[in-house]
């Protein structure tokens, strides 16, 4: 146990009383914080928080050594407080996206920002597989759809976009409107997109605010394993 990294979660779940907040906030995990704390609790001999099911607060020896704990992360932070060079900054930092028009346009103004660090390189991953983030070392993903079950990981809600379908007029003067999505899914020509972990078509999500469901093309005129045709 790094036990100046602990008490700094200790003091940061001092001021916040919620696990997920602190995690949150420390960019780890809340199970992270809650062996961290539990390690400290330990090695002090005492317990630092009053759990139940409904609220965290400080206990008697929590509020006791509360400022010592301050006073020491602000010594720490006095005495290596420096502003890191840009060369320092160096090694790889990879990224997972979904092949996706939007993420084209996240590249060119990311690379542009990383001309400030020379000894900083960037491995770009696009692809609509699964992935092994701990095997392939991933640093950050981008995913669009519901959030991941995986609980380990830290997930931030980064922005809300809608998705259009858009037809041809001579396709539309050729087969006319479809009359439901079922419809659309069944009769006409689309664009199918290849899951590359499964082999099979992804889905199409639909939502009216309230319910969620989901349409698979059946007869498709075009498969492909990458989300952006070009026109």
């Amino acid at each position: 146990m790094d036990k100046l990294q602990a008490l700094k979660i200790f003091c940061s779940l001092a001021e916040t009383l919620q696990f997920r907040e602190t995690a949150s906030r420390l960019a780890i995990s809340p199970q992270v914080v809650s062996r961290i704390i539990a390690e400290l609790e330990q090695s002090l001999g005492d317990s630092l928080f009053q759990r139940n099911t409904r609220q965290v607060q400080l206990s008697d020896f929590g509020r006791q050594i509360l400022p010592n704990a301050k006073q020491i992360i602000l010594a720490s932070e006095q005495l290596f407080e420096q502003k890191t060079a840009v060369q320092d900054i160096a090694g790889i930092v990879r990224i997972s996206v979904p092949d996706a028009p939007l993420m084209h346009k996240l590249l060119p103004p990311l690379l542009q920002k990383l001309q400030a660090y020379p000894n900083l390189q960037l491995d770009w991953r696009m692809e609509m597989k699964l992935v092994d983030k701990v095997g392939e070392r991933i640093d950050l993903g981008i995913r669009m759809g519901s959030a991941p079950s995986d609980s380990s990981l830290i997930v931030k809600k980064a922005a809300q976009f809608h998705e259009k379908i858009v037809a041809s007029p001579l396709l539309l003067s050729r087969f006319g409107m479809p009359r439901d999505l079922q419809d659309l899914a069944q009769n006409y020509p689309l664009a199918a997109f290849i899951h590359e972990s499964f082999g099979r078509y992804w889905a199409w999500g639909w939502t009216n605010n309230i319910f969620y469901s989901r349409t698979i093309p059946t007869l498709p005129v075009i498969t492909c394993t990458a989300t952006y045709l070009p026109p």
